[in-house]
């Protein structure tokens, strides 16, 4: 039997990514942020390469090890600052949880109007 090639889940609002992490929804559709200090979150097998519709900016401040970022390896261990742009393939096999740390997701419609939406 072949085996079929699946592409990275894809999410397409905040309230999904929540759902999928097991967080509770967001308070605004468009932008969210979570304490990963008081609220751990862990990575389980299954979770593999992703791609977000939203920007993610992670302060990550514990949990190190290796990342798959695009087509290497982002490597960390006392933590790290990851920003990522909507599109961006994310997260792999070796993927860690993020243990400390602070999580902001932005969506790109709340950018709209301002000259940041057009970089």
């Amino acid at each position: 039997m072949k085996k079929t090639a699946s592409g990275p889940h894809r999410f397409s609002s905040l309230a999904e990514a929540h759902h999928a992490l097991g967080l509770s929804q967001p308070q605004h559709p468009l932008i969210s942020i979570h304490d990963a200090t008081a609220h751990p979150v862990p990575v389980t097998p299954g979770h593999g390469p992703h791609v977000l519709s939203f920007y993610k900016i992670a302060l990550k401040t514990g949990g190190g090890g290796q990342l798959a970022y695009g087509q290497g390896y982002y490597d960390f261990t006392e933590g790290s600052l990851l920003l990522a742009a909507p599109n961006q393939v994310l997260g792999g096999a070796s993927e860690v949880g993020c243990q400390g740390g602070v999580v902001l997701l932005v969506h790109p419609d709340f950018l709209l109007g301002y000259p940041l939406a057009k970089t």
